[in-house]
């Protein structure tokens, strides 16, 4: 396995984590999603090392590394303003 070979997996598992934590948030589960969120950053860090190789054009991969990291930021600021205003969704207001 290359480098790029790993790095896809990584992705591909952030992916996956962002899953698990869409359904762990639906669930309140605020550790579990503090877990997941911690294991992306995690990946978030090992990936910009593998970058720091210098093995090639890997910005899109990073790119979703990113963007699936701040996904599940959100999803965890969301959960906490649900839970802790005893809420049933996030409102948006319409002014």
């Amino acid at each position: 396995m290359n480098e790029k070979e790993y790095l896809g997996g990584l992705v591909d598992f952030t992916g996956e984590l962002g899953r698990l934590g869409i359904a762990k948030a639906t669930t309140r589960d605020i550790e579990a999603v503090k877990g997941i969120l911690s294991t992306m950053i995690i990946i978030r860090d090992v990936a910009l090392q593998i970058n720091n190789f210098q093995i090639g054009n890997l910005n899109k991969k990073l790119e979703a590394v990113f963007t699936n990291t701040r996904k599940m930021e959100n999803t965890m600021y969301e959960l906490i303003l649900v839970t802790s205003t005893n809420r049933r969704s996030i409102e948006l207001s319409s002014t």
